[in-house]
């Protein structure tokens, strides 16, 4: 994300992190460049909801594309 909301996912992923008590740290390169090619047409609420779904449905330190 090359714009003013490039910190988007990781604040999110640590805010979701915290709330679901998971240990997620951080989000891999090829991750966050899927994350930056993908269009949001729900903009930021639909990006919020996709980390939620991420960080609920996985478990790890990094979100990747494993």
């Amino acid at each position: 994300f090359n714009d003013p909301a490039s910190h988007f996912p990781h604040h999110f992923l640590g805010r979701f992190s915290q709330q679901f008590r998971k240990s997620f740290t951080g989000v891999d390169r090829e991750a966050l460049q899927y994350l930056e090619a993908y269009p949001w047409p729900g903009n930021v609420r639909e990006l919020v909801h996709t980390i939620q779904r991420i960080v609920v449905l996985n478990h790890g330190e990094k979100i990747g594309t494993h």
